[in-house]
């Protein structure tokens, strides 16, 4: 049980530095776009949107999965982290569906 503490801090740290660090790369990506109107630019801050946000579910789920049992809940709240990677891992399917609509619209006009 003291193993997972600094473990648990470690993802923690983890996570926290990819939501800013994602953060601050979406609001760059934001600031290029508004100076060069570029759809390319964009599109990748859009895209960076979806990072932001699995991310941010992603520390959500560690935070409630670190809350001690209760009465519904007699062995914790670890197995939200399950939940939350399969979440994480559909908004990057929905990524690659998103490029490939984007294809086809950009396709369909030439």
């Amino acid at each position: 049980m003291m193993s997972e503490i600094p473990e648990r801090k470690a993802r923690l740290y983890a996570i926290s530095l990819s939501l800013m660090v994602g953060s601050m790369v979406m609001a760059v990506k934001f600031y290029a776009y508004w100076l060069t109107d570029s759809s390319a630019l964009l599109s990748d801050a859009l895209e960076s949107i979806i990072n932001v946000v699995a991310s941010a579910f992603a520390l959500w789920s560690i935070l409630f999965s670190g809350r001690p049992p209760d009465h519904t809940h007699p062995y914790g709240h670890g197995k939200v982290e399950y939940f939350s990677a399969f979440v994480v891992s559909g908004s990057g399917f929905m990524k690659k569906v998103r490029a490939g609509l984007w294809l086809e619209v950009v396709h369909s006009r030439r």
